[in-house]
């Protein structure tokens, strides 16, 4: 199957990079619009003059640059305690939603024995379109209530959504005659590609905790979007004053750090707790494993940014 394979990734990745250039080019026709007699914003970033001093003086003038950049685009926005805090509400919470990012991944594959399929369905098509039929909502919500208030509602669905992962097991019930069906789809769609085996759901996966899982998956693609739409309402908010593009950059740097962060939070409480695949903690019917550690680091983030915005 590796050549098959290996055609199919890519033409993903093709679509993938076609689709990303398209998406960069669109924004050649958007202008930027200064409304009434409002100035013109300053410059994104002022470089340093030319080095002078001959050899030296061109040696040194990266480091004078990056001093200069790092001034201009971080720390005058930090000056501004309100972005200070907006920032550090972006950081945590997307260091919560990497910190088990791939862990929900392994462990309903790994542990709940979905396939591949119906992984992907889960968290790439789910969401996207419980998205979709929310946006409508959360625009009304954020110009009626305003962005603050429409960041704690959704953040807090959000953490809503994490609560089905500690609840579901292999051997959450759920009628049989489903599995079937989504199974029988499932084949049919391979047969188009070549691959009749296909499978939605395995065999001795839990059709219930799929359903459960798929519950999370509305509630997060539904909230995620009201975050999201509040989100960039902030950060409009904080370009249409001085500094505009800077505050951008700015925040997108500052918040891609805790990305990072949450990864290597993940990697490490993932690995540190092992121990737990092999000995998980039962409570009745529940078992929880060194996934669903990560999984509560992101319950416990989502509460703080909450509470912070809050």
């Amino acid at each position: 199957a590796q050549p098959v394979l290996l055609g199919a990734i890519c033409v993903i990745l093709a679509v993938g990079a076609i689709a990303g250039v398209i998406d960069i080019l669109l924004f050649r026709s958007v202008r930027e619009i200064i409304p009434g007699d409002r100035p013109a914003p300053p410059p994104v970033f002022a470089a340093p003059p030319a080095p002078r001093g001959g050899l030296l003086g061109r040696l040194l003038y990266p480091a004078v640059y990056l001093r200069s950049l790092l001034r201009q685009m971080l720390a005058e926005p930090l000056r501004d305690r309100v972005f200070r805090h907006y920032v550090g509400f972006g950081a945590t919470l997307t260091l919560s939603t990497t910190v088990g990012s791939w862990y929900y991944w392994i462990y309903c594959m790994e542990d709940l024995g979905f396939g591949k399929l119906g992984a992907n369905f889960l968290f790439l098509v789910v969401p996207p379109i419980s998205g979709i039929l929310a946006s409508r909502m959360w625009g009304r919500l954020v110009d009626r209530w305003g962005r603050r208030p429409v960041l704690v509602l959704a953040t807090i669905g959000t953490t809503l959504s994490i609560v089905p992962w500690f609840l579901v097991t292999p051997d959450t019930p759920a009628p049989r005659a489903l599995v079937g069906a989504m199974n029988w789809l499932a084949s049919r769609a391979g047969a188009l590609f070549g691959r009749a085996d296909l499978v939605w759901i395995a065999p001795d996966s839990s059709l219930g905790a799929y359903l459960m899982l798929m519950l999370a998956s509305v509630i997060g693609g539904f909230c995620w979007t009201g975050v999201s739409l509040a989100q960039m309402g902030v950060v409009l908010g904080f370009s249409d004053g001085h500094g505009r593009s800077r505050y951008v950059a700015g925040a997108s740097l500052l918040i891609s750090m805790g990305g990072m962060l949450g990864g290597l939070a993940g990697g490490f409480v993932a690995y540190g707790l092992g121990w737990l695949r092999d000995n998980p903690l039962h409570l009745g019917p529940l078992v929880w494993n060194n996934y669903h550690a990560t999984f509560a680091l992101t319950v416990l983030f989502d509460l703080t940014v909450a509470v912070e915005v809050g």
